[in-house]
């Protein structure tokens, strides 16, 4: 290769110039020759040879160091020069990376092919971390497209929806019901499109993992029937489902995905069918117990293969459709597009899906009459002692008026969206909740300086101050007369994989997506609406029996009077640190470390019979076992005051009125 620059680097002058001479008659170009590590560095940064030749042991310096600087630091191919072949030698130097060696004394034709290969070799590893690069850099384009997108399709839905939601509620005639509903039915497909653009971007990604609980087999499905009941009874077809008896009910899996799959297809039958039917059938597929003891000595795994069948009588897929049909953006034919609509996404996705569950996913069809979808998927039984709480738990009910015992809530809506300020007053007035708005942080930093707010909603995107930025002001207490406590809910159309847990972690209390879902949000007013009932509830203890109570010590250690003074001292001394752990924890929004932390608090106010502190510490608990971590919260600067008297009352009984500082911390 025609003008390539090389440096040599060798500490014996006759090898290096005779060296120097042959590179020269190959054609190469030697800018120069070095003698030791120092210059060899120095010569590679300044001069950027294609290639160094190093000879390995320096008289000055050491050669593989050298080498790993220049190959590190500059990119460039470093060949080794060596007259010892020993295992140590190549071991340590092949640590540097080079792209070859070469043992003294070497070939004319060999020192060639050696450079050449190095040349190709270093052309290559580039051309790899560029095409790397680029694709990393196209990886992040395609996400921040898809995170623009869905953030603001998401914001206009919320308007569609929020604005339809609250008309329906109103008195309204049959023809304009019928038409609302339609353009609700609408706003959902176009979030369901939405969904299946981002379902199918993270599993072409990889991006997507299973979450396995424990699920009821026979709930998921009526679920799944019920979504398309409706359109059923509208074109009068038949709509149900069969399960074999050797199918339990109770399952451990990803119900949700496996939902995403069923609700994907039996739509898809129940559009494409005008008369007859639509079935959905479960059986288990029987397995060869002889080869799973041989496959597994130690016992086969407790799973078992279910094949799912949706059939319909519907109009069928032609065959030459039918062989892509799983592919992305296949939708049949033509005609058959424009009439029924869609992505062309929701069976590539559910292909990736099973895929996922262990399964397979294949279809059957004959045009005119019907068509049969199939797939496998790997689930578990589930053990009899597990019980999932989610599963069996009603869900919250959406009322126009708050649950029973929670008082109105004053909120603060933070939007830089008039819509969406709007449509989240309009929401929060309906439940008989108190609502402020501002229309970006500095607002809203004033409204919180001068009123007193049980919570605040707030968008995350917002300008000039983002909604993250004045959550940090608010935690932060740069602002006098700020509960820097005041719960804070995001209320975002960011809502990709990751944004719930991002914001969470940042100081959000709680995380509502855009377009609202009005019974969730309800449901997430109920709990603080109820958790502010308890906080204000709670009454004040202004007698020293209610406070302390020395016989409950006794009790507790055996009628021995002498160790009421131990065990109050021992107090003093625990429950400021076990205090300060429990609202460190509760700031952070740590819920395990707070629950663990408070239960310390609560044991050491029993043993030391700080009867009222005890009794509040249980309420605080009851917050944290219910993930009401704002509740929770709401009851600190309570917790502090009643533990600050308690001890002041026990030092001035033994003698002091020292009362030593209740400090927050997060160690």
């Amino acid at each position: 290769m025609p003008n390539l620059r090389i440096i040599v680097v060798d500490d014996e002058q006759i090898v290096a110039l005779d060296l120097r001479r042959t590179l020269e008659g190959l054609g190469y170009i030697v800018p120069a020759v070095e003698t030791d590590a120092d210059g060899a560095i120095d010569a590679a940064k300044r001069l950027r040879p294609d290639l160094v030749l190093m000879d390995i042991r320096l008289r000055r310096g050491d050669g593989v160091d050298a080498a790993h600087v220049i190959t590190n630091q500059f990119d460039i191919p470093v060949v080794f020069l060596t007259a010892f072949s020993d295992e140590a030698t190549l071991s340590r130097a092949m640590k540097a990376g080079p792209f070859g060696f070469l043992v003294k004394p070497f070939a004319e034709r060999e020192l060639y092919s050696t450079i050449e290969v190095a040349l190709l070799k270093h052309r290559a590893v580039r051309e790899i971390d560029e095409a790397r690069q680029a694709a990393e850099h196209a990886s992040l384009a395609k996400t921040s497209f898809l995170a623009g997108m869905s953030h603001e399709i998401r914001n206009t839905l919320n308007g569609i929806v929020g604005m339809t939601e609250l008309v329906l509620d109103t008195p309204l005639s049959g023809e304009q019901r019928e038409s609302l509903n339609t353009v609700l039915a609408s706003s959902e497909t176009l979030l369901t499109l939405l969904h299946d653009v981002l379902d199918f971007s993270r599993l072409e990604a990889r991006q997507l993992r299973l979450v396995e609980r424990p699920f009821s087999l026979d709930r998921l499905l009526k679920q799944v029937v019920q979504a398309s009941r409706s359109e059923a009874e509208r074109k009068n077809i038949s709509l149900d489902f069969r399960v074999t008896p050797d199918v339990p009910d109770r399952l451990t899996g990803d119900a949700t995905r496996l939902t995403q799959v069923l609700a994907n297809l039996v739509g898809n039958a129940v559009k494409f069918t005008h008369k007859g039917s639509v079935i959905i059938e479960v059986s288990a597929i029987p397995q060869d117990q002889t080869l799973l003891e041989s496959l597994f000595p130690d016992g086969p795994p407790s799973s078992l293969t279910l094949l799912f069948s949706i059939r319909d009588t519907g109009i069928g897929i032609a065959d030459e459709h039918l062989r892509t049909i799983f592919e992305a953006f296949s939708q049949g034919a033509e005609e058959t597009v424009q009439r029924y609509g869609g992505t062309g996404l929701g069976l590539a996705i559910c292909r990736n899906l099973v895929e996922i569950m262990g399964g397979s996913i294949w279809a059957r069809s004959s045009e005119g009459q019907g068509s049969s979808f199939h797939f496998t998927c790997r689930l578990r039984p589930e053990t009899p002692a597990i019980n999932t709480p989610s599963e069996h738990a009603q869900a919250p009910t959406s009322s126009a008026t708050p649950a029973s015992g929670a008082r109105p809530l004053r909120v603060l809506v933070v939007d830089d969206d008039a819509t969406g300020r709007t449509i989240t007053c309009k929401m929060l007035r309906k439940r008989g909740h108190v609502c402020a708005c501002a229309h970006d942080g500095a607002t809203a930093l004033q409204r919180l300086t001068a009123d007193r707010f049980d919570l605040v909603l707030l968008d995350v995107k917002m300008h000039p101050m983002g909604g993250l930025e004045l959550l940090r002001r608010i935690r932060n207490a740069q602002y006098p007369g700020v509960d820097r406590n005041i719960p804070v809910v995001a209320v975002t159309a960011h809502a990709l994989k990751g944004d719930r847990e991002r914001f969470l972690a940042s100081g959000m209390t709680d995380y509502i997506a855009k377009p609202i879902n009005a019974r969730a949000f309800n449901a997430m007013l109920d709990r603080f609406a109820l958790s502010a009932s308890s906080a204000r509830d709670i009454p004040v203890i202004p007698d020293r029996s209610a406070l302390l109570a020395p016989s409950e010590v006794v009790r507790r250690h055996g009628g021995d009077h002498n160790l009421v003074e131990p065990v109050w001292k021992a107090f003093c001394d625990e429950a400021p640190r076990h205090f300060a752990l429990l609202a460190g924890a509760l700031e952070e929004g740590d819920a395990q470390q707070a629950a663990r932390f408070n239960k310390r608090l609560r044991l050491a106010s029993e043993h030391a019979g700080a009867v009222a502190l005890a009794m509040l510490t249980e309420r605080v608990g009851l917050c944290l076992v219910e993930d009401d971590t704002a509740g929770a919260r709401q009851l600190v600067p309570r917790l502090e005051s009643l533990l600050s008297r308690t001890i002041g009352l026990i030092l001035s009984g033994m003698g002091t009125t020292e009362v030593p500082p209740i400090e927050h911390t997060t160690d």
